[in-house]
């Protein structure tokens, strides 16, 4: 179970910087909390197609050998990064 756990939160590692980027934009823009989430949904499938549509999907492999979905992948890192959007907006808004 661990295993799995640490294997998501690598996983979403490759998108944390773009996810602070995105959430700096979404500061200046004041944005609101739906708005901000909806970004993030879009964005998020677009990384779920482009990384099964390319090359990408290679990297995959690991995380299929020890039980992980893609699908189930991409669910966690929205589910993280709509908390992580959320309390940054809450914080940093003015």
């Amino acid at each position: 179970m661990a295993n799995r756990i640490l294997a998501f939160l690598q996983f979403y590692r490759l998108f944390i910087i773009w996810s602070i980027i995105i959430n700096l934009v979404l500061v200046w823009l004041n944005s609101h909390y739906l708005p901000a989430i909806l970004t993030k949904l879009f964005l998020t499938g677009f990384a779920w197609y482009f990384m099964n549509e390319t090359t990408n999907k290679r990297q995959f492999t690991f995380y299929k050998n020890i039980g992980i979905r893609p699908v189930s992948l991409f669910a966690f890192v929205f589910v993280i990064d709509s908390i992580f959007t959320i309390v940054f907006l809450h914080v940093f808004k003015p």
